[in-house]
């Protein structure tokens, strides 16, 4: 009898079906193109330049988002309680019923949110530069964080010649503005070739004081030593290349596919921690690390 002559249509379809099904991932989040506007004001300086803006957030910080399950044998979502600790009862809604309060020495004094409201600066919209400054100046530890900026239509000449002129200055403009029931100083300066970026400043008082910090000898021969390793081995880099320093999330997202797949997950790599070294004997001990490492790029 002869054998029906299948089509290539047909087999394909059918290794279709008997191939495994495709891996399920747990995908580090794309990083898009800024879509949503957060904000729209208009930048005034000089006096005689006024341009609208519109904000948009520069970057989110990347995360796993997990739920609290009872345990590995009950796998059920808790759901979450707001007790009284004073009278015990438990309140439905305590994010919008309750009342804030702040407690000052043995008293409590609450707050309502309409006189919250009150106390908000009035938002008008208006980002009035009030200086400029160098742009190496500004201390890093204020920088809070960073939106980029994009003209309204029909803006983008004020807007760009804005930008140029703080490029060819390398300085960065400063500002006041009002939003989220708040009054923020902000750094503006240029980014790319068209563009430019707003970041919030921390006020002063916002910043905390170290502490711990206390002068101590140390060895110039030593000093110079490290030097010449940040300089002149495989370790002294040109450019910042921020994707080759975040591999936790990664690995955490690998242990979620493999589970996800039924595999086994084995530990991770991971460096363990080097010993403390005396400092007595850090001048041989800096010296071989600089023979290791000028040897190694040498050798590449």
């Amino acid at each position: 009898m002869a054998t029906e002559k299948k089509s290539a249509a047909e087999i394909a379809a059918e290794l279709s079906a008997v191939q495994s099904p495709k891996p399920e991932v747990c995908e580090t989040p794309a990083k898009g193109v800024c879509s949503k506007s957060n904000g729209k004001f208009t930048i005034s300086a000089f006096g005689v330049m006024n341009f609208p803006v519109a904000g948009f957030k520069a970057a989110d910080s990347d995360k796993v988002e997990t739920k609290m399950y009872h345990s590995l044998a009950c796998v059920n979502t808790l759901k979450q309680g707001y007790k009284c600790n004073g009278c015990g009862e438990e309140i439905q809604n305590a994010l919008t019923t309750a009342v804030r309060g702040v407690l000052i020495g043995d008293k409590i004094i609450t707050v309502t949110k309409e006189e919250m409201e009150k106390a908000k600066p009035a938002s008008d919209k208006i980002l009035k530069i009030t200086g400029f400054v160098p742009a190496e100046s500004i201390n890093p530890i204020f920088y809070e964080s960073t939106d980029y900026i994009a003209p309204e239509k029909g803006f983008e000449k004020p807007f760009l010649t804005f930008a140029q002129g703080l490029g060819q200055t390398d300085r960065v403009a400063l500002g006041t503005i009002v939003g989220r029931g708040h009054q923020y100083t902000v750094a503006i300066r240029p980014y790319g070739a068209n563009g430019m970026v707003m970041s919030y400043l921390f006020a002063d008082y916002e910043v905390r004081d170290c502490g711990k910090w206390k002068s101590v000898a140390t060895n110039p021969a030593e000093v110079e030593l490290v030097k010449q390793l940040m300089t002149e081995t495989e370790l002294a880099k040109d450019t910042f290349t921020a994707a080759e320093y975040d591999p936790y999330l990664a690995n955490v997202r690998s242990i979620i596919e493999k589970k996800l797949n039924g595999e086994t997950v084995d530990a991770c790599y991971t460096e363990e921690a080097e010993p403390k070294q005396s400092t007595d004997d850090m001048l041989s001990l800096l010296q071989a690390t600089l023979n290791q490492q000028k040897a190694a790029k040498a050798g590449k």
